[in-house]
This record gives structure tokens, C-alpha cells and sequence, in this order.
């Protein structure tokens, strides 16, 4: 159920938008980061929603405040639709509006965590003399109207240096790096193993190899079901299991081209679920995806002990930088990806060793960013 913002005494008073029609693990790493910082009742951040949808339950299950804005926002396929001709007064309606709020709430800063709020946020902070502090957590999608909107910005905070280096070099002066927070929720093998079990039928004699992430190209799922294929050719008894966010008759799809391969016998969609459930109870974490702005999931699957393997390419590199040389393999390359893999199979692989990714540590860093910029 909506709820009204928050009022606060705090002397610093930042608004963090979200379009709220998804939830994955850039929201839950700027969820935690909220809710340890209203704790430590330095910065108070006050949420608003866009619209309806995934965020939105989310926050009222852990009975977050938000204001919900009922706007549209703004996004890169709007901006190439020159001949929708409601386009621009739909824009001027939303920038008008949140200029209004701006200048009604007086805030210290709007901290924003993805492309569309950027987008949309920048002109009416510009207009109202709002700091805009931009959350970058992704590799930077090049644009002219993207980069312009991040040069208005006060600060830009990069979770990775991958994500700083795909930033344009007239943008770095103004960025700084802050890991993103990774804490789970207890957990232990043996009950996610009969969780598995029970659910899914999952036997506890199988290798079980758990892929989390959207069905898109960058995650590179098709890879992933390659190697199941190619496992099931030689006789090596694995179960792969899917986690995701997906879109609409997407988990069909995916199960057409696990049909089209023969391997629905040893592949199961689970959808979108709560990872934390059954992530401690597989045998490993595959991430394929290449160009990753971070990684949360190998950070959760060490945290639970079960062992990963990565793709050598974007943020992965920086997670896994200590006794990580089983757990990465060359992006796309099947073979050598087997090869780790019977490594793990075998049990024969190192465990990587991971710096401190705490909720503690990242909310002081980014509050300290925050004073910063919002006290000049």
C-alpha cells in the first residue's frame, strides 16, 4: 500500500527516484544502501516510484515510505521516436511537475540509479538548482543526449572501474568508485537442497549448476545451455537450473530452445524467484555474461560457499582478484569453460577469496561522496 513521505529533521535530504516496474540487483543493492543510511540518520533518503509494479511490493513487504509520482519517464527509445508527436508534451508535463516538487521539497540532492531516471531527472534539477547525483551500475550506453545528461550531473558514482572506463573522459573529473553492498540472508545447504528437492525435484546426487540473471543476450544464457548440452553428450551427470527476471512468455521461449537442444531433461526455469532460497543448495554459480558493470551473484555464491565460475571480462575481473584462477574462464570460450568446470566437478578447484562488499562500508562511502557535493 502506498505510503506518504516521510517527514525529517536531518539536516541532509536526498530523493531517490526509481521508475518501479522492475526490481533485480542494482535496486537491492540502492534498497540496502537506503535503509542503512536512514539507520545512521546522517543522509535521509526519501523514495518515489514512477509507477506501479515489482519495486513497489517490494518496498511495502519491507515496509519502506515512498511517494508514488503516477509520471512517465523518460528513455532513449523515446527520444528516437520523432514522429510520436505526443512526445515532447508528455516530457514537459513530467518536467514540470517534478520542477514543482523540487522547489515544493527542497531537497539536498536527487540520487538516481539507472539511465531513465537519469534522463528524466536532469532538467528539472538543473532548473531548480538540484544537485543530480547519478548511480552508475551499468556499462555506460553511449549517446550525445546520455552524455549531456551526465555532464549536468554533480557527481557520478561508478560501482566498478569497468563502469568508470566505459564513461566518457570528459565525465571521470567529476566520478568516483564505490562498490555496491552484497549482504544475504542466512541460509544453509541442506535445507535449500531439500527446498530443490521438493520443488523442483532436483536429485542430490546431481552437480547442480545454477545460472541467475535476464534472458538477454549480454547474460549469454544460450551459452550456458551449450555447455549443458555438451555435458549431457559426454555423459556427465549436471542439473543446470535458471534464475531470472524475464519478460513476458520469455520462460516459454527458453524452454523451446532447452526442447530444441534435448536437454529439458537436465534443465529446469525456475523464473523469477528468490535466489536466496536455493542459491547455498547448488554446486556452482556459472555467470557467463559478458561486460557485467558488477556481479552481484558470485558475491551472494561465495558468501554461501558455493564455489563460481565467470566470465574473465568486466566487473567479474575485479570481484574475483585473489586465488580466482579456477574460477574464471575466457568469455565465450566453450572449451575451456568445460575444463574449469570438470575442475569444480572433481572438486579440485581453489576457493576465490573476496574483499569486504558490507552494507556498512558502502553506506559510509557514498554518504561521505554525498556531504561532499551537497555541502560546497
Amino acid at each position: 500500500m502506498q505510503q506518504t513521505l516521510f517527514s525529517s529533521n536531518h539536516p541532509i535530504r536526498v530523493l531517490t527516484p526509481f521508475s518501479g516496474d522492475s526490481i533485480g540487483g542494482s535496486y537491492l543493492s540502492a534498497i540496502a544502501l537506503i535503509q542503512e543510511a536512514n539507520q545512521q540518520r546522517t543522509v535521509n533518503y526519501e523514495i518515489a516510484i514512477h509507477q506501479p509494479g515489482k519495486l513497489e511490493e517490494k518496498l511495502n513487504q519491507l515496509n519502506l515510505p515512498y511517494k508514488s509520482l503516477n509520471l512517465k519517464w523518460i528513455t532513449i527509445v523515446d527520444l528516437s521516436k520523432r514522429k510520436k508527436l505526443t512526445l515532447p508534451f508528455e516530457w514537459s508535463i513530467t518536467t514540470l511537475k517534478l520542477f514543482r516538487l523540487l522547489k515544493k521539497e527542497r531537497y539536498h540532492a536527487v540520487h538516481v540509479h539507472d539511465g531513465r531516471m537519469a534522463l528524466t531527472w536532469a532538467l528539472p534539477c538543473k532548473l531548480s538548482r538540484t544537485p543530480l547525483i547519478i548511480h552508475q551500475r551499468t556499462k555506460f550506453a553511449k549517446s550525445n543526449i546520455t552524455e549531456l545528461t551526465y555532464k549536468s550531473s554533480r557527481m557520478i558514482i561508478a560501482i566498478t572501474k569497468f563502469v568508470l572506463d566505459s564513461l566518457p573522459a570528459t565525465l571521470h573529473s567529476k566520478c568516483v568508485i564505490i562498490d555496491n553492498p552484497v549482504e544475504v540472508p542466512p541460509r544453509d545447504r541442506g535445507t535449500s537442497r531439500k527446498i530443490l528437492e521438493d520443488r523442483f525435484g532436483v536429485r542430490n546426487e546431481s552437480f547442480l549448476i545454477t545460472i541467475i540473471g535476464t534472458h538477454q543476450h549480454q547474460k549469454r544464457q544460450d551459452f550456458a545451455m551449450r555447455i549443458a548440452q555438451t555435458l549431457k553428450e559426454r555423459n556427465i551427470e549436471t542439473t543446470f537450473f535458471f534464475m531470472g527476471k524475464y519478460g513476458d512468455n520469455t520462460i516459454e521461449k527458453i524452454n523451446k530452445k532447452i526442447l530444441k537442444k534435448k536437454i529439458d531433461d537436465i534443465c529446469i526455469v525456475a523464473g523469477h524467484v528468490e535466489s536466496y532460497d536455493y542459491l547455498p543448495g547448488c554446486d556452482l554459480l556459472l555467470a557467463p555474461a559478458v561486460d557485467e558493470g558488477f556481479g552481484r551473484s558470485l558475491i551472494e555464491a561465495i558468501t554461501y560457499n558455493v564455489p563460481v565460475l565467470a566470465s574473465a571480462s568486466g566487473g567479474h575481473l575485479e570481484i574475483l582478484q585473489s586465488d580466482a584462477e579456477d574460477s574464471l574462464f575466457k568469455p565465450d570460450d566453450i572449451d575451456d569453460c568445460l575444463r574449469k568446470i570438470y575442475k569444480h566437478i572433481e572438486g579440485k578447484a581453489k576457493f576465490p577469496k573476496i574483499k569486504d562488499y558490507s552494507n556498512e562500508r558502502h553506506c559510509a562511502s557514498v554518504i561521505e561522496e554525498t556531504l561532499r557535493v551537497t555541502t560546497r
